[in-house]
C-alpha cells in the first residue's frame, strides 16, 4: 500500500516531463528501475527526485526494522538510533546483604518470658525466679564487625530512665552464640574474652525481670550490638549509661528480640 503510493507520487511528478518528452520527440523513453518504481532520474526536476529517493529509503529502513513510517521526516541519526539494538538488562549476580537477626532457644520474639528467667528471691525485691539468662544466638552481622556487645532493657520500669538487666561487652568476633545462663560470671559459660559489667541491680552480672506486683506487662529488649572496635574502654564496675554511650558510637548494627513479663 506504502509502495503504491509513493510510485503515484512520482508517476505525477515525472507526467509534465513524460508530456513535454512526447510533443518534441515522438516517442517515451522507457524510464530506469529504482527500487521498484518508474522514476525518470535524468529528466525529474533533482528536488523532486531527490524528495523521492528519500522516501523510498525510509521505507526500506522501515520494511527492514518491521515497523511503520512515520508522517514525520526523520534524519538520518535518528534512522541510525531506530537501527541499534534495544539495551539488555543484564540482572547482577550480587549476593544479597545478609540481615542482622537475633533467635533464642529459650522465648519467641514477644512472648512471655518463663520463670527461669526471672529474677530470684536472692535479691528481696518479692520475685522467685530462677535468674538464669535466655539462650541467644545471631547471624548476619556487616563486615567490619570486631566484637559484640549483649543488653537487656527495660523501658517500662518506674525509674524515669528504664533499667538494664544485662550488660556483656568485648564479645569476640568468633562467637555467635551464648549459652542459657551465660550470663552468670561463676557460671562457666561467659565466653573467653568477654566482659560482664555493672548492671542497675548494682552488679556485674544478669539480673532477671521482677516488675511492681500488679503493674501492666513489662517489655525486656535484649539487644545485640555488633561493634565496629575489638573492645570497649570497659571495667567490671563500668555503668550501663557509659556502656551505652559507647555503643552508640562504636555500634554497626543492632538486632533485638523482645520478651515480655507481668509480676
Amino acid at each position: 500500500m506504502i509502495r503504491q503510493s509513493v510510485s503515484g507520487l512520482a508517476k505525477r511528478s515525472c507526467a509534465p516531463f513524460k508530456n513535454f518528452e512526447e510533443r518534441h520527440t515522438g516517442q517515451t523513453k522507457r524510464p530506469p528501475m529504482h527500487g521498484g518504481l518508474d522514476v525518470i532520474s535524468n529528466k525529474i526536476a533533482p528536488a523532486t527526485f531527490y524528495k523521492v529517493r528519500h522516501q523510498i529509503r525510509e521505507m526500506r529502513v522501515a520494511a527492514i526494522m518491521g515497523r511503520k513510517t512515520s508522517p514525520v521526516r526523520t534524519n538520518v541519526k535518528t534512522r541510525e538510533r531506530a537501527a541499534l539494538p534495544a539495551k539488555v538488562h543484564v540482572q547482577s549476580r550480587r549476593r544479597p546483604k545478609m540481615t542482622f537477626t537475633v533467635t533464642s532457644d529459650s522465648f519467641k520474639d514477644g512472648d512471655y518470658l518463663h520463670q527461669d528467667h526471672v529474677l530470684s528471691a536472692d535479691f528481696n525485691f518479692g520475685c522467685a525466679g530462677g535468674n538464669r539468662s535466655p539462650h541467644l544466638r545471631w547471624s548476619g552481622a556487616p563486615e567490619g564487625t570486631k566484637s559484640f556487645a549483649v543488653t537487656c532493657y527495660d523501658p517500662d520500669a518506674p525509674t524515669g530512665s528504664g533499667f538494664w538487666h544485662w550488660v556483656m561487652v568485648n564479645i569476640p568476633p568468633s562467637v555467635t552464640e551464648l549459652a542459657l545462663d551465660a550470663g552468670n560470671p561463676k557460671g562457666g559459660k561467659v565466653p573467653s574474652g568477654a566482659l560482664l559489667t555493672r548492671t542497675d541491680y548494682g552488679t556485674a552480672a544478669y539480673g532477671g525481670p521482677c516488675p511492681p506486683k500488679g503493674d501492666h506487662p513489662h517489655r525486656y529488649i535484649f539487644t545485640v550490638h555488633a561493634v565496629g572496635a575489638d573492645k570497649l574502654d570497659a571495667t567490671a564496675d563500668t555503668s550501663a549509661a557509659v556502656i551505652g554511650f559507647q555503643l552508640h558510637f562504636k555500634a554497626l548494627a543492632t538486632a533485638t528480640l523482645m520478651g515480655l513479663y507481668k509480676h
